[in-house]
């Protein structure tokens, strides 16, 4: 008697896991040009937004991917895509809050000159 050969199955990435992903490293690049632009007053503000905007996807599509993952055994893979992406959404996060307060107190500290505008801390 003959054994009839099983199909073999191939287990997909959760797309979940890219998109934590995908979104974590758009907040991260979004903090690193509020962070580079931290001189002219509007960018760090708007940047902030975007990367905290960014950085709650990466959380929650993570913590979705990643469950998927844990639940659906050896039929989906991405474990670390999701744990990367939660990873990158909290950096993301802290730079969402921490780098447009850094712009206000430097723009308080030290004023700005911007063409003939001279922003100045009052005194």
């Amino acid at each position: 008697m003959q054994s009839i050969p099983v199909p073999f199955q191939t287990s997909k990435t959760n797309i979940y896991a890219i998109l934590s992903l995908i979104e974590g490293g758009l907040a991260f690049l979004s903090n690193c040009i509020s962070l580079l632009m931290i001189v002219i007053p509007a960018v760090p503000f708007v940047c902030g937004v975007a990367s905290g905007m960014c950085s709650l996807g990466a959380l929650v599509t993570g913590m979705v991917g990643l469950v998927q993952v844990k639940r659906e055994g050896n039929m989906q893979k991405g474990k670390g895509l999701a744990i990367a992406g939660i990873i990158l959404g909290v950096l993301g996060l802290i730079g969402a809050c921490l780098i447009p307060l850094l712009g206000t107190a430097l723009l308080a500290t030290f004023g700005l000159q911007i063409g003939n505008m001279l922003l100045v801390p009052a005194k």
